[in-house]
């Protein structure tokens, strides 16, 4: 469980919790047997985490989460503009700069948010 800094807090930490659940396996994962429609399935789940987490910051953060939306939302777009079923080698050309510029975001974004919502050293159970 994360503990929030304050109260204002209180609903984006659990919001900031369920973004980084949604990342990191997208961050994680090994893009090279995936097909475009996959690819695209995974940007689509952070997009809707990251637009829950804009709910839940009170535009507290907006800066750092409209840079990330609209990288994934380029990204996004241009998968959509492949094939379903089109393998790795053909889409991956299209958007490696645009995931460097999504994972630069997301690490912005991180260290924007960190600093609120940290874990709770008597409660890391």
């Amino acid at each position: 469980l994360v503990a929030c800094g304050d109260t204002e807090d209180a609903s984006l930490c659990p919001s900031y919790a369920a973004y980084l659940s949604v990342v990191q396996p997208v961050l994680d994962a090994d893009p090279t047997g995936a097909t475009a429609q996959a690819a695209s399935d995974a940007v689509e789940d952070v997009v809707g985490a990251v637009r829950q987490l804009r709910e839940a910051s009170d535009g507290r953060y907006a800066q750092g989460v409209d840079d990330l939306e609209a990288v994934l939302d380029d990204l996004a777009r241009t998968l959509e503009s492949v094939e379903d079923e089109a393998d790795y080698a053909t889409w991956a050309p299209l958007v490696d700069d645009t995931i460097e510029d999504a994972v630069a975001a997301h690490e912005r974004l991180v260290e924007l948010i960190d600093p609120a919502c940290v874990p709770d050293p008597d409660n890391l159970d």
